[in-house]
């Protein structure tokens, strides 16, 4: 048998590599809160969308935008954001995110996002 030589084919063969599977749209949501891509967030949502808070209730993407703005250059500008959960149909996702800062301080969120295609048309968000 001419092992050596079968293995050195089998090594210099031009393997296509594993193709990444396609970011779900969490996976999307939590990649733009980390990398602050606070465009590619509005874009997420509907022209009409509304966000909801306890403290008030937003609607359309230049009021969307500036909420996130705010939320990530003011209220959290060193946090990061993970993933916890999520559950959902086409029409209505669930999820679970949290929000860590520096030192180790943790904030768990759980929100309804209303969908229409792939785009936000209502979302309730849990943080304050």
């Amino acid at each position: 048998l001419k092992l050596p030589e079968i293995w050195q084919a089998i090594s210099n063969y031009n393997w296509v590599g594993i193709p990444q599977p396609e970011l779900q749209f969490y996976d999307l949501f939590i990649k733009f809160l980390n990398s602050r891509t606070i465009s590619s967030l509005v874009n997420l949502y509907s022209d009409n969308a509304v966000l909801v808070t306890s403290k008030k209730t937003i609607q359309g993407k230049n009021a969307i935008n500036g909420w996130y703005t705010a939320l990530l250059n003011t209220t959290y500008p060193t946090a990061s954001f993970t993933l916890e959960s999520c559950t959902g149909s086409a029409v209505t996702k669930s999820f679970k995110w949290r929000i860590t800062v520096p030192g180790g301080t943790s904030l768990l969120l759980e929100d309804t996002l209303g969908m229409q295609g792939t785009k936000i048309t209502y979302h309730y968000c849990s943080l304050q």
